[in-house]
């Protein structure tokens, strides 16, 4: 306090420096307390950790706690850690478990003197771990986030995993470790442990947080998954017989599908929505359910304005409270082209309507008439919206303006200019202070309506953005996306972060809205999907996902890259990389070019370049077997039916073009090359795909696939050869994966008519027996090349189109990659999964099924429960028990 003396912070510092060198322990553990705070000294906070270590060995209480506080607070590096005691590391692991647990400190000391009692004997120390008895019973389950997450990055050391997997382990015949465990198991998955296979049999661990956790075949028969948050994970055959799952939360309720996309039929959409939601719904206003038609609910669940085709608005009406019956009110027609966006006001006194005639109009209800008609806009008016006291309107055009009018003065107030694209959402926040907007290349901007200025402007997504708003308090912006993700952003006038990711639409998002629980998203998958928001604070940090980490498979990602070898693109200048099969080069097609380059000088070595029409430009890349050639599909903008799209072959080593071949009259999606190198296959959207021989330069065959099926979409999408050269298997628009012989191009060998959608890729197996298609369905099935055209294997739980699939076989097995090109998850990337395939019959020839288990997938994003079991489940809700069906688990075996 410096009394009697001149206060000096040096004096104490350089006498507890005297008191180190003589070995004092009180003296060693104040010098390190001096270095931790800067008293006498600058702070140097692994000074401070090194001297609270050595008091801590000789058996200084208050450095041990210190040391576990800055390990809580994440001051020490996880170097140094490994530096420490086997005895001291588990002290403060468990030390700062119970801080993070509130548990008393003369518990830890309880905990310090049990571990000092002989710090040699590390069999006895695991033991007294175990033995919690009356302490474990006052553990709570791990509640702050932040700490959560950073326990999780500190699990390095495979004894702390273990000790972790032991709490779990003894929760099935001990009651006492169930609180435990569940700490336990919420740590290791937030790690990205994975649990695959894992037997978890009676386990007790209720309120455990396993959301985006990996369980794929996990056995859970029996388990106590009271209040256990599931949202996100993987569960494919998870078995949940048996088990306690009271209050279990999975993020998310039961989706509605809407069967009826037709204009005349939204009427029946919107009684079945809030047939199955009840009250919730007349709380959640989704105001654009299908790509269709746009439309608006009131708030009191009154009325229903519809957008028609004819560019008119049908107001309906319910008057009876009780039912779910709306008659036809009032038909408003003063638009002349068609209309873009509609919404009730929230006072139910009006509606606002914008159209690609660029005009806003105002209707009145009670008047059944046109109110007003704003006409400032220079471009297509996309999206309308009511300020919550019903007296401003907000709109987005075309032009790239934002545009506030005021309902009472009938005039325009201000236009708000900052947008590089045409705005297609915008929305008021609820106190009205705000506007929120989104433009179609994927900016967000936030307004000051009393500033009348921007505050801010990012770059929210990769693809376009449909649809956003503020969530009914104003805490959160909400927007979904083309990427088929709904995302929750936390905002400040200061920042705005992305908080949260929901995966779950297998196509474009095109609408959201929001109560104070949930968030309601529509999409053109034909599904309306409720996404829960009551427990914000566990999103702070997962960002929608868990990175997965498993010890033994692992792949880096340009070692997936590698397994496919033929560039297929999406007529835009996002190509992929063709990689070629000698590894001394990679191709990448960009307009009319193709540059070669390595893997280690991304600067092009070589371009060829195709002399052709301005709109001419490269839309897939093979590279032959033994890398001396290149083929190459045209794509052409605008292009219409004609001999103009000729197939480019390129020699690699003599760097020219050596062949066109003509024949195809439409767009070519694809080329590939034999396995022997002396053949090319194409397809393209002439409906056929057609054989070429490499030394005769010529046409072999062509592949009619209009005259087979006469299917009124047959325009192919992928090719792919057998490896013994005998076969091509193909797949596009009909979707259908047909199967040829190349000696025969009249009728085709075998038919494969499962999928749901385009076949965006086709493979077999290396040694021919298996064929595996992938779907813009979401699905990947497997085939028997030879026996019946019923599918092996069905992979589900994908989000978006599977894009790409590739075998190979190892010593360990059949394997296969998948990638999702359009499941971005926030970030813009490809999405890989690597799958073991194993073959209950031989070859899975004969009927036989094939067992296919997830091994390795960089992150989990959406809630997958196909072929879950779900028998004599205790405490499941109906509502879940819905949801859990919808995505594929199994009441009964």
């Amino acid at each position: 306090m410096g009394e009697g003396v001149n206060l000096d912070y040096e004096k104490p510092f350089k006498l507890f420096e005297e008191s180190y060198k003589g070995e004092y322990l009180n003296g060693i553990f104040m010098l390190g307390y001096c270095y931790s705070n800067g008293i006498g000294t600058s702070v140097d906070r692994h000074k401070a950790f090194e001297l609270y270590e050595k008091a801590a060995n000789l058996g200084h209480n208050v450095a041990l706690r210190n040391l576990a506080l800055m390990f809580k607070e994440g001051k020490l590096l996880i170097k140094i850690m490994a530096k420490l005691p086997n005895y001291l590391r588990n002290y403060i692991r468990c030390t700062c478990f119970a801080i993070i647990i509130s548990i008393p400190f003369y518990i830890i000391l309880y905990w310090s003197s049990a571990i000092y009692e002989d710090i040699n004997e590390s069999e006895e120390i695991q033991q007294e771990f175990l033995k919690a008895d009356a302490i474990i019973n006052k553990l709570k389950p791990l509640g702050e986030q932040s700490v959560i997450q950073f326990l999780a990055e500190c699990i390095q050391e495979e004894s702390f995993k273990n000790q972790l997997h032991e709490f779990i382990k003894r929760s099935k015949t001990d009651e006492s470790f169930q609180n435990v465990a569940a700490n336990a198991i919420t740590l290791l998955v937030k790690a990205g442990v994975q649990f695959k296979g894992a037997d978890l049999n009676g386990i007790r661990i209720p309120g455990a947080d396993l959301s985006y956790g990996m369980f794929d075949h996990a056995q859970f028969q029996g388990a106590d998954l009271r209040n256990v948050h599931l949202q996100g994970a993987w569960l494919q055959k998870v078995n949940f017989n048996h088990a306690n799952m009271t209050g279990v939360e999975f993020g998310e309720n039961p989706f509605l599908v809407l069967k009826n996309l037709d204009t005349g039929y939204h009427k029946a959409d919107h009684d079945e929505i809030w047939r199955s939601y009840g009250e919730l719904d007349r709380y959640v206003y989704v105001n654009d359910l299908s790509w269709k038609a746009s439309v608006s609910i009131s708030s009191d669940g009154s009325l229903i304005a519809l957008e028609r085709w004819n560019n008119t608005i049908g107001l309906w009406i319910n008057r009876n409270k009780e039912s779910f019956t709306y008659e036809k009110f009032a038909d408003f027609e003063e638009h002349t082209d068609k209309i873009l966006s509609v919404s009730i006001s929230p006072n139910g006194k009006y509606v606002v309507s914008g159209s690609r005639d660029r005009t806003v109009r105002l209707w009145s209800v009670r008047g059944k008439r046109l109110f007003h008609g704003f006409k400032e806009h220079k471009g297509d008016v996309n999206s309308v919206s009511f300020s919550s006291n019903s007296n401003l309107i907000v709109s987005g055009s075309m032009d790239n303006m934002v545009y506030l009018w005021s309902v009472n003065e009938k005039k325009l107030v201000h236009v708000f200019k900052g947008h590089n694209g045409g705005v297609s959402s915008v929305s008021f926040s609820p106190n009205n202070e705000f506007i929120v907007s989104e433009s179609k290349n994927g900016m967000i901007c936030l307004w000051s309506i009393k500033e009348r200025k921007l505050l801010h402007t990012f770059k929210a997504y990769k693809d376009e953005i449909s649809s956003t708003l503020f969530s009914p308090n104003g805490e959160l912006i909400i927007s979904g996306s083309w990427d088929c993700t709904v995302n929750l952003w936390s905002w400040s006038v200061e920042e705005i972060k992305l908080l949260h990711v929901f995966c779950g639409h297998t196509d474009r998002v095109t609408s959201v809205s929001s109560n104070s629980n949930y968030v309601a998203s529509g999409g053109i998958d034909g599904k309306i999907r409720l996404w829960s928001i009551k427990n914000k604070e566990k999103f702070t940090h997962s960002l929608g996902r868990v990175l997965i980490n498993d010890e033994l498979f692992s792949p880096n990602e340009e070692w997936i890259v590698d397994s496919f070898g033929i560039l297929r693109g999406l007529h835009s200048s996002d190509y992929w990389p063709a990689f070629s099969p000698d590894g001394k080069f990679i191709a990448l097609g960009r307009d009319n070019l193709i540059h070669l380059s390595t893997k280690e000088n991304q600067n092009p070595f070589f371009t060829f370049e195709a002399e052709e029409l301005l709109e001419w430009k490269f839309n897939c890349i093979s590279i032959s077997p033994n890398s001396e050639f290149i083929a190459a599909g045209p794509w052409i903008e605008g292009g219409s039916l004609g001999n103009y799209y000729g197939i480019k072959l390129f020699s690699v080593k003599e760097r020219e073009l050596v062949h066109t071949f003509r024949g195809h009259e439409w767009q070519v999606n694809c080329v590939s090359f034999s396995p022997d190198g002396e053949l090319l296959a194409s397809g393209s959207w002439d409906n056929t795909v057609r054989l070429w021989s490499l030394k005769e330069r010529k046409l072999l065959a062509t592949f009619n696939h209009q005259i087979s099926f006469g299917h009124e979409r047959p325009c192919i999408e992928c090719v792919a050869f057998s490896p013994d050269n005998e076969f091509i298997i193909t797949g596009g628009w009909n979707y259908t994966v047909t199967l040829w012989s190349i000696k025969d191009s009249n009728k085709p060998q075998k038919i494969f008519d499962e999928h749901k959608n385009i076949i965006c890729d086709v493979k077999f197996s290396p040694d021919g027996k298996l064929i595996v298609s992938a779907s813009r369905d979401c699905t990947v099935r497997i085939w028997s090349a030879s026996s019946d055209s019923k599918s092996l294997a069905v992979i589900r739980g994908f989000i978006g189109c599977v894009s790409h699939i590739a075998w190979n076989k190892t010593s360990e097995g059949l394997f296969l990659h998948t990638i999702n090109s359009s499941e971005n998850v926030g970030n813009g990337n490809k999405f890989y999964r690597y799958w073991q395939i194993e073959q209950d019959g031989q070859d899975g020839q004969d009927g036989h099924k094939l067992q296919v288990k997830l091994r390795w997938v960089p992150y989990q994003s959406a809630l997958t429960t196909y072929n879950a079991r779900i028998q004599n489940v205790n405490g499941l809700s109906p509502m879940n028990e819905k949801l859990l069906t919808q995505y594929g688990a199994k009441r009964k075996e």
